[in-house]
């Protein structure tokens, strides 16, 4: 039996349920209540955390909630010491998937919950217009070994180009990239940071482009990328002619045919 809670007052009835799986909280309230329900601690996979202060939250019964695997953070903040989080250390469950999306709380947060959940971690998802920061991707380099997808929609005007200098030591197999931007910025060099230290690990690589100038940088990507990428997915809003084709033709020629798939899908039909 699968509920998504949204309704902070909503009462779980208890009694009635012999597994729940996933756990939308918002606005804070109740939240200590609904996650220290003994049935909970076996069968809860999954929680968002929706727009949530947890400045009066204690993670004293989260910590033991042993089958979560996925755990979401969107447009929470908090106001108290970090030092909080540190309890984060016990968790008894193997966290799977992590995503954070466009929190408005202390930086550092993101950085103690990847570096005391990130052992276990496949696939990382961030969101937010300062999400790559050059912490963060330490963070993941020193604490996510087991990680193997990467997305990242970021403001790209927010980027530290020095960031790109760690993605060569990046061991993730998958990278997604979607840098929200307008045609009234130059992100060459965005790109150019990104081609020239993409990691040889990185096998698959997908591309929202929304312009026709980023559509310029695509090419610009796999003209001087290495040559091991193996799956390649572009999502893109002006798909337009042989335009794209030709440089992803000339790289299967440069790459020996080590591409094996590619996806071009029209963002407008999606």
């Amino acid at each position: 039996m699968r509920f998504i809670i949204s309704n902070p007052n909503f009462n779980i009835p208890t009694s009635n349920l012999t597994k729940l799986s996933l756990l939308a909280l918002n606005y804070s309230e109740n939240i200590n209540q609904k996650v220290e329900n003994e049935f909970l601690k076996h069968s809860l996979i999954f929680i968002e955390f929706l727009n949530v202060n947890f400045s009066n939250i204690s993670f004293k019964n989260f910590v033991n909630l042993c089958s979560l695997n996925s755990l979401k953070f969107s447009y929470c903040k908090d106001t108290n010491p970090l030092d909080r989080y540190e309890i984060l250390n016990f968790a008894s469950f193997k966290l799977k998937k992590l995503e954070f999306c466009s929190n408005t709380w202390n930086k550092n947060i993101e950085l103690t919950i990847i570096k005391y959940l990130g052992t276990s971690l496949q696939i990382l998802k961030l969101r937010n217009k300062e999400s790559i920061t050059i912490p963060i991707v330490e963070n993941i380099l020193t604490y996510c070994l087991n990680l193997i997808i990467l997305k990242i929609i970021t403001c790209f005007k927010n980027i530290d180009l020095l960031v790109f200098h760690h993605f060569k030591s990046l061991r993730i197999r998958k990278l997604v990239v979607n840098f929200i931007y307008n045609n009234a910025y130059d992100m060459s060099e965005v790109f150019m940071s990104l081609t020239d230290n993409l990691s040889i690990n990185v096998k698959e690589i997908t591309f929202y482009i929304y312009t026709q100038k980023q559509q310029l940088h695509f090419k610009t990507f796999l003209e001087n990328c290495h040559n091991y990428l193996e799956n390649i997915n572009f999502i893109g809003y002006f798909c337009t002619g042989t335009d794209i084709f030709k440089p992803i033709l000339n790289y299967i020629e440069r790459s020996n045919n080590c591409l094996k798939f590619l996806k071009v899908y029209d963002g407008n039909k999606y």
